[in-house]
């Protein structure tokens, strides 16, 4: 039987321009990546360092170069392009802009001879880059994404080329497709069933035209919105038990990289009824709180330094930590710094966030010294630990209670919970009692809606 293949417009961000990007790099770093192909080819009667030195003379990078300036070989580049950015603005999963390429399909249209070049040729020209998660064969795919410039840039197509896209077998689609996984307890069929009742008020689409964006966010947030009127569902429980789907793909009242605001949860309806967003304030900060058990020093000054931590949560974490470190950041940079270079490193890089550390360490060094303890072994732990922490008391403890009592409709996003207006004290209450109960401290609240 003929293998089935669809005809794909090439597309490419508009200041992208593959031919002047080829013809000014240096093409050395092919030379290694073909030595290590010879080398598994290697005759064993021939000895390796002769047909190495044959390979490395008879190299010319200027004619590589060339073979790579002509369209057959040059399509298959912008093909990847095309699919990074399809599978970016169209998959409402796609969340952090990586997209997982699965070598069989990349073969299968690329050829196995070229598949992996273009990946490197790519990644060499500063295109893309790859994920920093390794993949694992029959486990994880290798993933790319838009390097900047050209993340976020609105596309145009490259009409000298058209691409024959072979669609039989495992591959992807550009369309978003159903994905529902880890549904294993009825309260997972309760927030399924909530997530199902959602609808766009159409009000959104206003919003949306009226920003008027210069990249492809706004066209990133019409397909994630049509996914949801389309009834095409993502609900996924991973394994720190957080509950992605397609309302936490969607933005509340962060700003994107052109500073319009999206807000695009505040028009989503429950029920036809506009939701509330309730949210815990620097929440991986106050989950932190977690960490004191494993404090080796007196249980005074432990619980003293735990009264001055939580202290820092009645206003604002960031901007107690600002005045602490006596720098002059923006809220968002120290954000950064406290997660890059604090919370998920074992020193820091910077001089800033030296100066952060110093200051921090002076005031909460037994906090210092358990976060030390965790990240011992791996400085993931950290991240992993507080992920499945937020995850058993707010989604699995504080919204099984709300069900369990009530029976009451209502979503998570992992550090907040969306519920109809005349659930908020409901909401407020158990997440209170819930966190005082297991962290000593109730943590500040905010509700947007």
């Amino acid at each position: 039987m003929a293998k089935k293949s669809k005809s794909v417009r090439l597309l490419a961000p508009v200041s992208l321009n593959l031919e002047e990007l080829i013809k000014n790099a240096d093409f050395q770093f092919l030379i290694n990546f073909n030595k290590n192909k010879k080398k598994r080819r290697i005759i064993n009667n021939l000895p390796i360092s002769r047909q190495l030195n044959d390979f490395i003379c008879n190299f010319d990078a200027d004619k590589e170069k060339q073979k790579w300036l002509k369209p057959m070989r040059l399509k298959k580049l912008y093909w990847i392009i095309t699919k990074i950015g399809n599978k970016r603005i169209n998959d409402p999963f796609c969340l952090d802009d990586f997209v997982k390429l699965h070598s069989s399909f990349l073969q299968k249209n690329l050829g196995t001879r070229y598949a992996n070049q273009c990946l490197l040729i790519l990644e060499k020209l500063g295109v893309i880059k790859p994920s920093h998660f390794q993949y694992q064969v029959g486990v994880r795919s290798r993933a790319f994404k838009l390097c900047a410039p050209y993340l976020g840039q609105k596309r145009h197509v490259i009409k000298a080329f058209d691409f024959e896209q072979k669609v039989d077998g495992e591959g992807f689609d550009d369309l978003p497709t159903e994905r529902i996984s880890g549904v294993e307890t009825s309260f997972h069929e309760h927030l399924l069933d909530s997530l199902k009742s959602v609808t766009v008020s159409r009000t959104a689409y206003k919003h949306l035209e009226a920003l008027r964006f210069e990249n492809d966010t706004g066209e990133m947030a019409l397909k994630r919105l049509e996914a949801i009127e389309k009834h095409i569902w993502f609900f996924v429980v991973d394994k720190f038990g957080r509950v992605t789907s397609n309302v936490t793909s969607l933005t509340h009242s962060k700003k994107d990289a052109d500073d319009k605001k999206l807000g695009l949860r505040r028009f989503l309806l429950l029920d036809g009824e506009p939701m509330i967003e309730t949210d815990i304030h620097a929440s991986h900060p106050f989950h932190c709180l977690d960490l004191y058990q494993l404090a080796e020093a007196k249980e005074e000054a432990v619980k003293a330094e735990k009264q001055r931590y939580a202290a820092l949560f009645e206003n604002n974490f960031y901007a107690a930590i600002q005045e602490l470190s006596d720098l002059d950041l923006t809220k968002d940079k120290l954000k950064s710094f406290w997660f890059s270079e604090i919370l998920n490193r074992s020193r820091p890089k910077s001089d800033k966030g030296k100066a952060i550390l110093t200051a921090f360490e002076l005031k909460f060094p037994i906090m210092v010294d358990c976060l030390k303890k965790v990240r011992a072994k791996s400085y993931i732990d950290i991240s992993h630990r507080l992920l499945r922490l937020e995850s058993t008391l707010l989604i699995h403890t504080v919204g099984q209670q709300i069900w369990e009592k009530t029976g009451a409709k209502f979503l998570t996003v992992h550090d907040s919970i969306l519920h109809k207006r005349q659930d908020t004290k409901l909401v407020q209450k158990t997440i209170n009692a819930v966190y005082r109960e297991q962290l000593g401290f109730a943590p500040k609240l905010r509700c947007n809606g």
